[in-house]
C-alpha cells in the first residue's frame, strides 16, 4: 500500500514520508502560549493501513 500510494517514498527523508502520511504532529505554539499536539494532514488511508499495521 506505502509503495502505491507513494512513488516517492525512496527520494524523501523520513520527516517529510511522515507528513505525507499524516503521521507528524502539528503544534499550535503562538508566542508563549502552548497549544494542543495534534495529527492532521496527509492520506487517511495510509494512515488508516499505518495504524492496522
Amino acid at each position: 500500500m506505502l509503495l502505491a500510494e507513494m512513488p516517492e517514498l525512496g527520494r524523501m527523508i523520513a520527516t517529510e514520508a511522515a507528513a505525507m502520511t499524516g503521521l507528524a504532529s502539528m503544534s499550535h505554539d503562538s508566542g508563549a502560549m502552548r497549544g494542543k499536539r495534534v495529527i492532521l494532514g496527509g492520506q487517511r488511508s495510509l494512515r488508516h493501513v499505518l495504524f492496522q499495521a
